[in-house]
């Protein structure tokens, strides 16, 4: 919110009312004295010119404006500076048609513009009183006339455009202001919002491409086409125009920029514009390897928050295939490797891994993912042995190997390693190595922990039905204790996964109600209301478990959670 003077179409100052005099004041503007109506100005001796005792000129007034408004009397070219009897006359005006004498202010201001003929003041005054009578008409004719006349595109552009767009005609406004942009380029703040109003369409887009395409010193003019081409989904004329301009030079491309302003509007349709732009820029040939990788990681980041880097990545890789892949960095690398396999394409994930390179000393972390690679096609002792090389470089590299292990059905090395990844409480897979401490310690019967490897391995590597079968067999054979617990967690999980969430809760409730005292009783709980809530469409049932979970359970880790949970029901069913 900015303060600005009063711009046309304001009413009288009796229009602010009492409060708004009060708050003006209090910020210290200075605000006219209140009159009655009967002692309201008479017309004929503000035209006289006579000063009128308790008055404040509308050129002292301040108000607010929240809009980018036309800078009022702009022009092309100079003219001579206004002597002080000239502006006190043209501020009288204004209090004029504050007071609904039209035909006066009209009348002084053609007696002025007779004295100054084409002068952009009196003529924005002018439109002023036009625009306060709702007579668009009007200005439409001034400025038509005086433009042609003086061959000046800046001359009463705002307020020509805008009486254009009220009469009916807005691809003549857009041109209007287009023409002003083309010959100030700080009016960008005011002309673009509007051209992307009024532009949208195929034929102005053309418009606006052809303008940046004349005008290649003028990334402003660039940037506002390709901004319009993406709100009408012209994205190939959006990144052609942006890639046309574009200086090859060091500097920041031009298609980075405009992806960092997209991104700052924070929308969905501008987020996935920012991502076509730093993909195009990605696979420009032309461009050097640095700017390309930022460009490639910028979009990758982009995607990751908005989940949708999996099917962005064969496009991604598709970008970079001139670029080197060991110049990508283990990051990108990385990241685009676990992309490919989440798209389900593990031979274009192992490959672009294996050109990462084949030392496992190199990067640990490409070296690690290499290893795992091996482990999701078998669990042998050539996948054990690659693991235990790096297994000491990292509590992630540890971990990974008693994972290992662990599906290898060899459960009591599993244990030393999971205790050994379990020693540094800020890594990031401290939780689950206790998890699966706890696990293997409290195992009974422990000749059921193989099957159980077994099943973890297919969960990990993304074959649910398989681990399902084995889940299912574990759930009805086991004892109803720790394991068996585990067990219908995971049976849960997995009917969920294959689509069969309805069936998730009959484990959830019976490892709930039957061992109400294991320390998992309160996930499944908590896990049996989500499935009546998302599953079922059943609020009320889902209220009921949540409400029995508080009750028996206050001070388990998941209360936070579950009385969110509760309330969010509360609030929007007012049970």
């Amino acid at each position: 919110m900015t303060i600005a003077p009063r711009t046309r179409g304001v009413r009288s100052p009796r229009a602010l009312g009492p409060i708004g005099f009060a708050f003006a004041a209090c910020l210290g503007l200075a605000v006219p004295q209140l009159a009655h109506a009967a002692d309201a100005p008479d017309a004929a001796r503000v035209q006289r010119g006579e000063r009128l005792p308790g008055r404040v000129l509308e050129s002292q007034m301040l108000v607010f404006e929240n809009v980018i408004e036309y800078p009022r009397g702009r022009s092309q070219k100079p003219y001579a500076p206004l002597d002080d009897a000239f502006a006190e006359r043209l501020g009288r005006v204004r209090l004029l048609y504050q007071q609904a004498h039209w035909a006066a202010a009209r009348d002084t201001l053609g007696r002025l513009l007779a004295a100054r003929p084409h002068q952009p003041l009196v003529l924005a005054e002018l439109a002023a009183v036009h625009a306060a009578r709702n007579d668009w008409r009007a200005i439409e004719q001034l400025g038509r006339a005086e433009r042609m006349a003086t061959h000046d595109s800046l001359l009463l552009a705002g307020e020509y455009a805008d009486a254009l767009e009220r009469l009916g005609r807005p691809r003549e406004a857009a041109q209007v202001m287009l023409e002003a942009w083309i010959v100030a380029p700080d009016l960008e703040p005011w002309a673009f919002p509007s051209l992307r109003r009024l532009a949208r369409d195929a034929r102005g887009v053309a418009l606006m491409r052809d303008v940046a395409l004349a005008q290649p010193r003028r990334p402003d003019l660039a940037r506002g086409a390709a901004r319009i081409a993406w709100d009408a989904g012209d994205a190939r004329t959006a990144l052609a125009v942006l890639a046309a301009v574009e200086d090859q030079g060091e500097g920041t491309p031009l298609r980075w920029s405009v992806a960092e302003e997209m991104l700052f509007s924070r929308t969905a349709a501008d987020s996935s514009g920012a991502i076509e732009l730093m993909l195009d820029l990605a696979g420009d040939a032309r461009r050097n390897e640095a700017h390309r990788l930022a460009a490639a990681r910028g979009a990758r980041s982009v995607a990751e928050r908005r989940a949708g880097a999996a099917a962005l990545a064969p496009r991604l890789t598709r970008a970079l295939r001139e670029v080197p892949v060991s110049h990508w960095g283990g990051d990108l690398a990385l990241g685009l490797a676990r992309d490919l396999r989440a798209a389900g394409l593990k031979d274009e994930a192992r490959q672009l891994l294996a050109d990462a390179g084949t030392a496992a000393g190199d990067d640990p972390a490409l070296a690690l993912e290499r290893a795992m690679e091996s482990l999701r096609d078998r669990v042998d002792e050539r996948s054990l042995n690659g693991l235990e090389q790096i297994a000491r470089s990292s509590p992630e590299a540890g971990f990974q190997f008693a994972e290992a292990l662990f599906f290898a059905g060899r459960p009591d090395s599993a244990l030393a390693w999971y205790t050994r990844a379990s020693q540094d409480p800020g890594a990031s897979v401290t939780g689950a190595s206790l998890e699966r401490m706890y696990l293997i310690e409290d195992a009974d019967p422990r000749t059921a922990l193989p099957a159980l490897g077994r099943l973890a391995w297919q969960e990990w590597r993304g074959e649910p039905k398989q681990a399902l079968a084995l889940a299912d067999s574990l759930y009805r054979v086991l004892p109803r204790m720790g394991l068996w617990a585990h067990t219908a967690l995971a049976l849960a999980r997995l009917r969920e996964a294959t689509g069969e969430g309805r069936a998730a809760l009959e484990p959830l409730l019976a490892l709930a109600d039957s061992i109400p005292a294991d320390r998992l009783a309160s996930i499944a709980r908590q896990r049996a209301g989500d499935v009546l809530r998302h599953w079922y469409n059943d609020d009320r049932r889902a209220l009921e478990q949540y409400e029995e979970c508080l009750a028996r359970y206050p001070r388990a880790w998941n209360a936070p959670e579950v009385r969110r949970q509760v309330q969010a029901i509360r609030k929007e069913k007012r049970f």
